[in-house]
């Protein structure tokens, strides 16, 4: 909630009047429920894996029913107006139509959660910040929670009961510091999402290099997922088979999207390093095409696939990339093969003006006329990943390098017809 009233607090109530977490070492702690825990932690991992701009909702949700607290809520620090405030980011429960509302960092619970880096309790907090009585029902009592990124607070996890007699215990504090541990690897995957997003917005109005982009998000997402990796691992080996079926491939799932993603990301560093070097070198692509056929002899076995070739020039390039070039083009026509044919792949060479025109040639299950310029998209997939696996990188990463060596690269294609990759390099 926003603070309207700044008016004095009362002379008779201190700060420590309302502090009470001694109180939590003397009151009757309540049995744990370790299953309905787990189940919550294995929901928040997968919700993580789908939906990371929504994980700290559901997290203030998964507070509030495993503490079966009646408002809980995730407060961030941020400026405002040239002053730091507590932002409420997350709500659940009576308070959620606060959502977005602040209270003070200097003059505030959350704000003597940070300065003491540790769980406090406040028993009727609105005795002492008289702003917090704005809000109804009343605060009876709030447990409050630091969570930490890279040692720093960032914010506080908290619970409230607007009912006299709902006391918080040790066992909530046990609950709601797991769920702080979780917060704050969400907070770090949702900045870098948030960053990566912004980051996304700018290319699209700038125009800039891809590689500037692909480095940024390696950076931002790399620790912070490797986080929820380990997380998610965790939990897999410490609770498989301990809970049912439907939780055991819950945890399977996000682990299985957390490592695709970090795939994506491995695959935007290939890229973004293909813009790197500049040692061009005049390179024989036929002795470049026979080490490819080498390198995939058994793939290229396995499929029954034949590679033939005219007479191919001497290039002035990257040796390394244009043999990723013809090693992703060759690779396409075995995986993209027709059922009914065994798969031929045919690389000639035509000299025009003062350029080489390269062509790669497949009896493949071809490419609709619609889809021609879109196959060089990063991660655009015109098949399921059930029906051919990959990222969707590969014909991008071509037309990158092509690019770099100055030429430029086009597919004809019919559907069932097989396909024809053709790319320019310089004399």
């Amino acid at each position: 909630m926003t603070q309207h009233d700044s008016s004095p607090r009362r002379e008779a109530v201190h700060l420590e009047d309302i502090f009470i977490t001694h109180d939590l070492e003397r009151r009757p702690r309540r049995l744990p429920d370790y299953q309905a825990e787990n189940r919550g932690l294995v929901e928040l991992a997968r919700g993580l894996a789908q939906a990371p701009g929504s994980i700290l909702q559901r997290v203030t949700e998964m507070a509030r029913e495993l503490c079966h607290a009646e408002t809980a809520g995730i407060s961030l620090i941020e400026q405002y107006e040239g002053h730091a405030v507590f932002r409420w980011r997350a709500l659940a429960g009576v308070f959620a139509s606060h959502l977005g509302g602040m209270t003070p960092r200097d003059f505030s619970p959350c704000g003597i959660v940070v300065d003491r880096r540790q769980t406090q309790l406040v028993s009727v907090p609105g005795r002492y910040y008289p702003y917090l009585n704005e809000a109804q029902p009343p605060i009876a009592e709030c447990l409050l929670l630091p969570f930490f990124v890279a040692g720093e607070v960032r914010g506080t996890l908290w619970l409230m009961a607007h009912d006299e007699r709902r006391k918080f215990d040790a066992e909530d504090v046990r609950v709601l510091s797991s769920l702080a541990e979780f917060t704050a690897a969400a907070y770090q995957v949702t900045e870098a999402v948030a960053r990566v997003h912004s980051k996304q917005a700018e290319l699209e109005r700038s125009n800039r290099e891809l590689e500037q982009f692909a480095a940024s998000v390696s950076h931002d997402l790399r620790e912070p997922l490797r986080t929820v990796t380990s997380y998610t691992q965790l939990l897999a080996q410490r609770y498989h088979g301990r809970l049912d079926h439907e939780a055991d491939e819950f945890i399977a799932f996000t682990v299985a999207g957390a490592q695709r993603m970090e795939q994506r990301i491995e695959a935007l560093l290939a890229l973004a390093h293909l813009s790197t070097g500049s040692d061009f070198l005049p390179t024989s692509l036929a002795m470049i095409l026979e080490e490819v056929v080498a390198d995939l002899h058994s793939q290229l076995t396995a499929a029954g696939a034949t590679v033939q070739h005219d007479p191919l020039p001497t290039v002035r390039g990257h040796a390394g990339q244009l043999r990723s070039l013809l090693q992703n083009l060759i690779t396409n026509a075995v995986k993209f093969r027709h059922p009914d044919r065994r798969p031929h792949v045919r690389v000639s060479a035509t000299k025009a003006h003062d350029q080489w025109e390269i062509s790669v040639a497949d009896n493949g299950i071809g490419i609709a006329e619609q889809h021609c310029e879109r196959v060089f998209e990063v991660f655009q997939r015109l098949h399921t990943s059930r029906e051919y696996e990959g990222l969707g990188m590969g014909l991008a990463m071509c037309k990158k390098i092509v690019e770099r060596h100055g030429g430029h690269i086009r597919v004809e294609s019919a559907p069932g017809q097989g396909a024809t990759f053709v790319f320019t390099l310089p004399v």
